[in-house]
């Protein structure tokens, strides 16, 4: 998750402006941590260390940009 988040950075999506297969691909991993109906060490470590994967799985997830 740390790589991922240094990747990303402050930007919207990994690739830059839009959306791509890529944050597809990311989103579909992620989301399996972030939206599980209980709590867990990954999700409480990507809240806690990695707010910027949280934002971009919000962004994906809501369809805006």
């Amino acid at each position: 998750m740390l790589a991922l988040s240094h990747q990303l950075r402050d930007q919207p999506y990994f690739t830059g402006g839009g959306p791509t297969k890529v944050d597809a691909t990311v989103f579909s991993v992620l989301a399996q941590i972030l939206y599980l109906p209980f709590d867990s060490p990954q999700q409480e470590f990507m809240q806690k260390e990695c707010e910027n994967l949280v934002r971009f799985c919000e962004r994906v997830k809501g369809g805006g940009n």
